[in-house]
């Protein structure tokens, strides 16, 4: 659950420096908000994956979109033919 959390918060963090043009966003493009000669941060300068945050969102939406869901994916044990991670079961509950 605390991993999770942080997952949520990472997301929403990393939005928001987006909006304020701290890091690049999908619509910059290569080599763009080149202000002054300092390009603006990219997920990689900050070490992480565009990968993982896309999976922060992901588990991060679902949160917003059914409150606890994530609180239940966890409890729920996997049998074991079915060991998802915890991006793949919340892509699997939000599905509709």
């Amino acid at each position: 659950m605390i991993e999770a959390r942080a997952q949520c918060r990472l997301a929403d963090e990393y939005d928001k420096a987006q909006e304020r043009g701290e890091v690049a966003s999908g619509r910059d493009g290569p080599g763009a908000g080149v202000l002054h000669g300092n390009a603006k941060a990219t997920a990689a300068d900050i070490g992480l994956s565009r990968k993982e945050i896309h999976q922060a969102r992901l588990i991060r939406d679902a949160e917003q979109r059914k409150a606890g869901i994530i609180k239940k994916l966890q409890e729920d044990k996997p049998t074991s033919s079915q060991s998802r991670t915890l991006t793949n079961n919340v892509k699997f509950a939000s599905t509709p």
